[in-house]
């Protein structure tokens, strides 16, 4: 188990190196002291805005990182302290399948804002949509498939939204 946990996790031994070089110039007990603030999702944010906008300058790149991974961290916190004190008032079974749900719910949206079509809205509603009823059916084949259906789902959204531009 404890292998399988230091395997998963390297990968932010990997964001962290991507990272620390687009911070040129920034000391890096700086650096480090804003790594607490680290997840997947400010790497991702981060690493995908300042590829796209080319910005060179390292100071800017680490004002930016800051500015998403600060609130980050803040809302982590709050959220954390929030479900600790809530714990012993909310019964956990009415709110699981919500819990369930957020994690792809989120990561399908993001994934669909990069494609840079805006189909981050629809990608969240068919993962609302579609969470519970994998939850439901609790069928291997089904959490494979129906994710894949909707990729193609949305291919098919994307490629209508493409041809009526064009009409």
């Amino acid at each position: 188990m404890i292998i399988l946990a230091l395997l998963i996790n390297f990968r932010f031994f990997l964001m962290a190196m991507v990272m620390s070089q687009y911070f040129h110039g920034i000391p890096k007990r700086d650096i480090l002291l804003s790594m607490l603030g680290f997840s997947a999702s400010t790497y991702t944010v981060t690493h995908s805005h300042l590829s796209a906008e080319n910005i060179k300058d390292g100071k800017s790149q680490f004002h930016f990182y800051l500015g998403v991974a600060v609130p980050c961290f803040v809302i982590t916190f709050c959220a954390t302290l929030l479900g600790y004190i809530s714990a012993e008032h909310l019964n956990y079974q009415s709110f699981s399948l919500f819990l369930v749900m957020l994690v792809p719910i989120h990561f399908a949206s993001l994934a669909a804002k990069r494609s840079g079509k805006d189909m981050s809205v629809l990608a969240t509603m068919m993962g609302g949509i579609c969470a519970p009823l994998l939850n439901e059916l609790d069928m291997k084949l089904v959490d494979l498939a129906l994710p894949i259906l909707c990729g193609i789902g949305i291919a098919f959204i994307e490629r209508k939204i493409s041809k009526d531009k064009t009409s």
